[in-house]
């Protein structure tokens, strides 16, 4: 799934780095812009975003190859008890060992192992060959055939990763749409107080003019003076409303600025806002809601990672049958070089196979563990639903 919105919020938190700059005038657009840009929780869930991005790389590491080294000198002494005499052996061992593991999808191990070793016989009696020098080239392989077969299994930690990530994403998705939400709501609240502000002077001025006009006739004598204490108390009043709205509106343009993160004071633009051509359809509504809302989607991604949960714990029920086979070639010879022919030659080849079976009777950790993955299910589809 695609997330061009999500795209553009990180373009945004990651090429922006904030803006130093406090602007003077606002229109929608920029409030919009300057919203995601300038915002430090968004900034925080982006990082936990590409946080979780770095997790499903990390775990694409099981498929690495492992390469082990091993080195051993030893000399050893030991009694000897044989039927005409006792004696003690002593010999020199050196040993060097090299293996390259690749783990397959499938679950399986392949191997590619060397093994060079040194022995030399100090005492009596002594091998025809001392010292020895005996090397092995060996290729193996470790499949499950049950329990850990196939990819899903193989790749599961890969799997919850990318789910994780999916979450996430959904979670920057859902705190950028409440701040742009909030953006706009903001924008709009100082429209309204702005123009209630444009109200307000009207009817102080008009109040003003009457208080005039009333004075002017009282002063005539075709008024009498009740009527200009009228106009007066009526001009007050305006002028307290005119206050009022006057707070509020520079309380929205207030709350507006600590939204979008600057510091001075800002104005907003002269723009005429036409109302938007809007085509309801509550089937098409409904279809929109189910792939575009952050918290249908994650609730969606939560079930499919519980449901992967699932096929793991299933797989976990099964008896452990691994199929073992190896094919190597060996040498031996006074010095290393005649160990080494011995190798590409095919006269000490040597080949295995074999099954191991294993299963714990009663098996309740992995039994109880599907039946608690399948409740947790369910409750995640009530809560959805």
């Amino acid at each position: 799934m695609k997330y061009p919105l999500c795209l553009s919020i990180f373009l945004l938190i990651m090429v922006s780095g904030g803006t130093t700059e406090a602007a003077r005038r606002v229109d929608l657009k920029t409030a919009e812009r300057l919203v995601v840009e300038r915002n430090l929780d968004l900034r925080a869930v982006s990082f936990d975003a590409r946080a979780a991005d770095s997790a499903v790389k990390r775990e694409y590491g099981i498929y690495d190859p492992r390469l082990n080294l091993s080195f051993t000198e030893a000399e050893s002494r030991d009694p000897l008890n044989l039927q005409f005499f006792r004696s003690n052996s002593a010999s020199e061992l050196r040993d060097f060992s090299s293996s390259l593991i690749q783990k397959l999808p499938t679950g399986a191990d392949l191997s590619l192992s060397f093994t060079d070793n040194r022995q030399r016989t100090l005492t009596r009696p002594k091998p025809e060959i001392n010292p020895a020098y005996a090397n092995e080239l060996k290729l193996g392989l470790v499949q499950p055939l049950l329990k850990g077969f196939g990819s899903t299994v193989t790749e599961q930690q890969i799997l919850f990763a990318v789910t994780d990530r999916n979450i996430a994403v959904q979670d920057l998705r859902e705190k950028a749409f409440g701040l742009v939400a909030d953006a706009r709501n903001g924008y709009f609240n100082v429209l309204r107080f702005r123009d209630d502000l444009k109200f307000r002077k009207t009817s102080v001025a008009l109040a003003k003019k009457v208080v005039e006009d009333n004075r002017a006739r009282e002063r005539a004598g075709v008024l009498p003076p009740v009527e200009v204490l009228e106009a007066e108390v009526g001009l007050a009043k305006r002028e307290i409303e005119l206050l009022d709205a006057r707070k509020l509106y520079e309380d929205a343009l207030d709350r507006l600025a600590f939204l979008l993160d600057l510091p001075d004071e800002i104005e907003i633009g002269e723009e005429l806002l036409a109302p938007l051509d809007v085509e309801f359809s509550e089937e098409e509504g409904y279809r929109s809601a189910l792939v575009k809302r952050p918290e249908v989607q994650r609730r969606m991604q939560q079930i499919e990672k519980l449901d992967l949960q699932k096929t793991v714990n299933r797989n976990e029920i099964l008896p452990s049958v691994d199929l073992d086979a190896s094919y190597s070639h060996k040498g031996l010879g006074e010095d290393i070089n005649d160990g080494f022919d011995g190798i590409a030659s095919d006269e000490l080849r040597n080949w295995a196979v074999g099954l191991t079976l294993s299963y714990p009777l009663g098996n309740r950790d992995a039994r109880y563990e599907l039946a608690r993955t399948e409740q947790l299910i369910k409750g995640e589809h009530a809560r959805l639903r």
